[in-house]
């Protein structure tokens, strides 16, 4: 028998109903911005269960990861002026997800992974000079760490069929399991929702303001070198430098867009490149803009070039 999913929002002190439950053992979660409770509670038939939160019950996200709710939003940008990679704007369609409100600091990489590989050193910084492999071995490390299910398989015999890339030497082959419950990269579209707080007019050009001098860092403001996370405004949904400061890797291989609608996308099939996002301190204010689109061979790395973490929603 497949799993029952219900699910509904609820505002403080008021109450959410579900009717026709099958008995069964099920796992109630609450989510809110910043934390969220779960309770494992058993149902009987023809009976009713009555429950109720309480703050006390709540947990952090850990990493000051933040809860995004689902939603739908038109990906891509509506200007003239933009390049024709961010276009055409098509709907797409996410379920919930927890993403790291900054970028993975120099701190966290070195408590999990043991050392630093970041030019230019200094605990809250970004991590950097790490490839998209390694932040695929860190996420699975991190998962092990707390107990989780690691999401990635990595083969580093098997050559990836898929990787067009004439300068990988690795060419690792991986695969993601996209229910798993550890950390991962999140999709592009994942990642552009999030910096948009899934605006479809796409109003702010920079995440979380019009100017990027607010927001973000980049060649004008940085000193020509990234900056320690959470310094600037965040965006709606409370993230940190989602414009700027350092790229962000994606799990995506850089593709051109459709114009169909899409549920949960996870680019193209094949690529020589994998996606980045966001722009860095060494960029130009339009390289920082949300819709801005620019791609790395997975197995290179770069003193501009981070990640930020994201799992699916759960509650701890």
């Amino acid at each position: 028998m497949l799993p029952v999913e219900l699910s509904g929002s609820v505002k403080e002190d008021e109450s959410k109903k579900f009717k026709q439950v099958p008995a069964g053992e099920y796992s109630l979660e609450f989510f809110s911005r910043f934390y969220g409770m779960r309770r494992d509670i058993e149902l009987i038939a023809k009976a009713t269960l009555s429950l109720t939160f309480s703050l006390s019950e709540a947990k952090p996200y850990a990493h000051d990861m933040v809860y995004i709710p689902a939603g739908k939003f038109f990906m891509g940008t509506q200007f003239i002026n933009r390049s024709d990679h961010e276009r055409p704007r098509h709907e797409v369609s996410l379920p919930p997800f927890l993403f790291g409100s900054t970028e993975v600091t120099q701190t966290l990489w070195q408590e999990v992974i043991g050392s630093n590989p970041s030019v230019r050193t200094a605990r809250q910084q970004p991590v950097t000079n790490v490839s998209w492999y390694q932040v695929l071995e860190f996420c699975n490390a991190l998962s092990l760490r707390e107990s989780l299910t690691p999401c990635y398989k990595i083969n580093k015999t098997f050559p990836d069929a898929n990787n067009s890339s004439d300068l990988d030497s690795l060419r690792y082959s991986v695969s993601c399991n996209w229910n798993a419950t550890g950390y991962r990269l999140p999709t592009e579209a994942e990642w552009e929702y999030a910096a948009r707080c899934a605006d479809s007019t796409n109003r702010m050009q920079f995440s979380g303001g019009y100017r990027i001098n607010d927001v973000g860092w980049y060649d004008q403001n940085s000193g020509k070198k990234a900056q320690e996370v959470a310094q600037l405004k965040a965006n709606a949904f409370e993230l940190f430098d989602m414009s700027g400061n350092v790229f962000e890797w994606c799990w995506d291989w850089w593709g051109t867009y459709g114009k169909e609608s899409e549920d949960h996308p996870k680019g193209a099939k094949s690529g020589t490149y994998r996606v980045i996002r966001g722009g860095s301190w060494y960029s130009e204010a339009d390289q920082c803009t949300t819709t801005s689109r620019a791609g790395n061979s997975p197995h290179a790395s770069a003193k501009d070039l981070g990640f930020r973490l994201v799992r699916n929603a759960r509650a701890y």
